[in-house]
Order: structure tokens, then C-alpha cells, then sequence
């Protein structure tokens, strides 16, 4: 399971609460024009979250399903896109929460990981491959 989240960039696509239902302000365009919450995980446990600026924290995965982020490092420049700099907050809060995941992937499929949360809140995030190392 590793390999396959270290393999993609993960861009948010839906935030769903404790009860299902989505939530707006979630997804929105970045300063770049793409998706504006991108994941990337990579090698010794790190994974890496960019909205305007860079979150970076330390993650483990236990058993089947099972995972967790901790320690925060961050970056702090202002973001030039309004609604940018509350975006990444609320995503810096809630990266920690993380306790679950489920990845899907196939042949002929976008790969999707789902982040279940403490507080049963989850989100829905796409993948794609990482372009090759030089």
C-alpha cells in the first residue's frame, strides 16, 4: 500500500461530514489553476500537503486500514488567491485527525484514497502518477 500512495499525487475532490452529507469550501482552485489541496506521500513517512504554502508531517500506517499523521511543520507566506489561507488552516487542522484510509486503484481507473477522520468526517481525493524522478 505504500508504494501505491508514494507512486501519485493525491488532489482533494470532496469533503463529506460525520453524516454524509458534502461540504462546500472545500475544493477550490489553486494559485496554479489546478486543485488547490494536493497531497503527495513519500519515502521514511512523510507526507507532504500543498495549498498555498507546504504542510509537512511524519505518517504510519497500522494493520489493514489504519493510519496516522503527526508533528507539523509549515510554511507561512500569504497566499495571492482569497480563500487560500483559511483553506489551508482548515487543512492543517484536520490532517492530524486522520485514522483511516481505503485506497482503490485498477488498470483502467482513476486511483482514489479516502481519509476517514476522528471526528467521522472523510475525504475523497484522486490520484495521479508522479512524474518520473530524473
Amino acid at each position: 500500500m505504500r508504494r501505491q500512495l508514494e507512486a501519485h499525487e493525491w488532489a482533494l475532490s470532496k469533503v463529506y461530514d460525520d453524516a454524509g452529507h458534502e461540504q462546500a469550501g472545500w475544493r477550490m482552485s489553486g494559485m496554479d489553476g489546478g486543485p488547490a489541496m494536493r497531497m503527495g506521500f513519500y519515502r521514511h513517512g512523510n507526507v507532504t500537503a500543498r495549498v498555498c504554502n507546504f504542510i509537512s508531517l511524519d505518517y504510519a500506517l497500522a494493520g489493514n486500514d489504519g493510519m496516522r499523521m503527526v508533528g507539523r511543520m509549515q510554511t507561512m507566506a500569504a497566499c495571492s488567491v482569497q480563500g487560500l489561507m483559511d483553506l489551508e488552516a482548515r487543512v492543517g487542522r484536520q490532517l492530524p485527525q486522520v485514522r483511516r484510509y481505503a485506497l482503490t486503484t485498477g488498470a483502467d481507473a482513476v486511483p482514489r484514497l479516502e481519509l476517514r477522520l476522528a471526528d467521522g468526517s472523510r475525504w475523497e481525493l484522486e490520484g495521479r502518477a508522479k512524474p518520473p524522478r530524473p
